[in-house]
């Protein structure tokens, strides 16, 4: 799992607005924001939750995140295989998991579905070249 989550993960408390998850998001250039207290994930809050839950309900930008975050917030370790991840992400139709220390819950990383495609896109390019070569 360490070798291709994000470590760098943007982090709100509960207690902010809206308004700066969605600044903090577009800062960043992610599509997430994890919800935390004492370094450890408690929700997340998507771009898409806050067109769906903030925008379309013309919600005050001064809403709190704790009010439209999705929680609880599901998890992964750092020690879960990437299958594992990918099957979390399936069951639950989500495409972001943070990943947290299996022994003290703290946030370490995240992972989404773009990384899970990673890794195996670039396999497929090596594999494609490698046979081209032979021809």
């Amino acid at each position: 799992m360490l070798d291709i989550m994000k470590t760098n993960v943007i982090t709100c408390l509960g207690s902010e607005t809206v308004y700066s998850a969605a600044c903090l998001m577009t800062k960043h250039n992610v599509g997430c924001v994890v919800i935390c207290e004492n370094k450890k994930p408690i929700g997340i809050v998507t771009d898409k939750d806050l067109l769906k839950k903030v925008i379309c309900k013309n919600m005050p930008l001064g809403t709190k995140v704790q009010e439209v975050m999705n929680k609880p917030v599901i998890t992964a370790t750092s020690l879960d295989a990437i299958v594992k991840v990918a099957k979390i992400m399936e069951k639950n139709n989500i495409k972001r998991v943070p990943i947290v220390d299996p022994l003290n819950g703290e946030l370490v990383g995240i992972v989404t579905a773009k990384d899970l495609v990673g890794p195996e896109a670039d396999m497929i390019t090596v594999l494609r070249e490698y046979i081209e070569a032979q021809k």
